[in-house]
């Protein structure tokens, strides 16, 4: 029989080898995890916005400032077709620019604004296209700039 004792060093150098793996390993995945979460890879779940769906007419009156009135057409408002906004300002003087900021709550759905034009005294009107989202959600958000002030927010449906 051998009775040389055993040497733990081969043993010691195996287990220190792995634990360094399986922390590489950890932090790698937590690395991996949060460059997908910040690239849009994997979504974090999304506050939804409890305001109710409804058309711009039926929404006229519930913008920040009581004098700014939102309608597009036709109705019901459909993704992809040419519409007509159109803002309607009562008393309340001559602005430099008016620009119609369409967005999805909680989503990040691009630069999408309609420059407004005068078509009479006190409304203004501009054409623009809806896009289809992705995800198939339907709420919009219509936000009336005035002279670099948001005026009013307007929430409506878009059928696909």
């Amino acid at each position: 029989m051998n009775s040389e004792p055993l040497n733990p060093e081969p043993y010691e150098k195996a287990c220190t080898m792995s634990r360094f793996l399986l922390i590489f390993f950890v932090v790698a995945a937590v690395l991996f995890s949060a460059m997908a979460l910040l690239s849009g890879r994997i979504t974090a779940p999304v506050v939804a916005d409890l305001r109710p769906a409804v058309s711009p007419e039926g929404n006229l009156i519930s913008s920040l400032n009581e004098r700014v009135r939102f309608a597009v057409s036709p109705q019901p408002v459909r993704a992809m077709k040419l519409l007509l906004f159109k803002v309607t300002l009562q008393d309340y003087g001559e602005p430099q620019s008016i620009i119609v900021d369409l967005s999805m709550p909680n989503m990040i759905m691009g630069i999408n604004q309609v420059t407004m034009k005068k078509s009479s005294s006190g409304v203004y009107e501009g054409q623009g296209i809806i896009p289809i989202c992705p995800t198939g959600k339907k709420l919009w958000q219509a936000r009336i700039i005035i002279d670099n002030q948001v005026e009013g927010k307007f929430f409506f449906d878009v059928h696909y």
